[in-house]
């Protein structure tokens, strides 16, 4: 068969299991590099050859785009089309093995609540307030924001759930929203759409680029520094899985992710890192008979340095309210006064 036959075939093959028009799109494009990067037949193929590819893939793309490329791409087709795969390309596993990413992120970049109060504050229109909210504190991917309907929102008194199906996991998370982010989500009903998150003339689902570029602008703006919409979800995973007792099983449902996952969404700074470490040997009920006498002796001389201040300032306090007392005679006589002199007029 031609290379062009062998790439039909694969492609029917690939899409027995996959429907997504994009993902196939994406598979047909990166085998069809490999397989026409040479004029060389597909018989003549090597394991050197594959070395020579994969090594330019490395060079060329990200790590999780080259492992994507390796892994579901070309090893796939490797096994698909050479019955020969495991002699001819002995090393596969070890040429098309995926790295790990360095961190995307910094712990200086996380944002705190407060940092996004500020975005908030910063911004005048209550559809992206109530976008970047929602983003914020469901811990949501960029994605499932957008194409969030009002069907997969339950509005209570202090907050709303939220259900959001994550085609990642291919699992249905319930998120928990605060009356913060629920205020300004009522607000966009009436848009005529099922999706809240809407372009006003089509009535369909907003793009991310569109959200991205927004959020960029603000944050320039109100934080002197640009960040992008990934940014809030790992800032609120950070806050969340720091929070003392909750159970990572229930912060990663929030998160709409798998708890194998928690290390790659805290991004703690030194002195995080020290407290937690602290944290676990020290414990104030542990603590040594002579300190806790120490603590002890404090406490009391402390006391005993309240009582004394508090006799110090006890008259000043009375003197005040005696003055006060006085004042408010002395306003109760003149408006006496007045209403009198005023009846006399009349």
């Amino acid at each position: 068969m031609t290379k062009a036959q062998v790439m039909r075939e694969y492609m029917k093959y690939r899409g027995l299991r996959n429907h997504s028009l994009n993902s196939l799109a994406d598979i047909e494009n990166q085998i069809n590099k490999f397989i026409t990067h040479t004029k060389k037949p597909l018989d003549a193929f090597t394991e050197s050859m594959l070395m020579d590819y994969v090594g330019k893939i490395n060079s060329k793309y990200k790590t999780n785009t080259a492992n994507t490329i390796k892994s579901s791409f070309l090893k796939n087709f490797i096994k698909w089309h050479y019955e020969d795969w495991s002699s001819r390309f002995r090393n596969l596993n070890a040429i098309c093995a995926t790295e790990k990413p360095a961190p995307t992120y910094k712990p200086e970049d996380m944002l705190t609540e407060e940092d996004v109060q500020k975005l908030i504050k910063g911004e005048d229109s209550t559809f992206w307030k109530a976008y970047f909210l929602t983003l914020f504190y469901a811990g949501c991917r960029p994605v499932e924001v957008v194409n969030l309907k009002w069907e997969s929102v339950e509005f209570t008194d202090d907050g709303a759930y939220i259900t959001i199906y994550s085609k990642k996991n291919k699992q249905t998370f319930i998120k928990y929203v605060p009356a913060d982010v629920s205020f300004y989500l009522e607000k966009l009903k009436g848009n005529e759409s099922e999706f809240i998150f809407c372009n006003p003339r089509t009535k369909k689902p907003i793009g991310v680029k569109g959200a991205y570029w927004k959020l960029r602008q603000i944050s320039e703006r109100v934080l002197g520094k640009k960040i992008n919409l990934y940014i809030l979800r790992h800032s609120i995973a950070t806050i969340i899985y720091n929070k003392e007792g909750l159970k990572d099983d229930d912060v990663a449902i929030q998160m709409g992710h798998t708890k194998s996952m928690r290390s790659t969404y805290v991004h703690n700074d030194k002195n995080k890192l020290k407290e937690n470490a602290r944290r676990i040997y020290f414990k104030p009920e542990d603590m040594p008979e002579e300190k806790k006498h120490e603590l002890m002796l404090d406490n009391e001389r402390i006391r005993k340095d309240l009582e004394d201040f508090k006799k110090q300032v006890q008259p000043l306090i009375d003197s005040n309210e005696k003055k006060k007392k006085e004042v408010h005679a002395l306003a109760r006589e003149m408006v006496k006064e007045a209403m009198a002199e005023a009846q006399k007029s009349n």
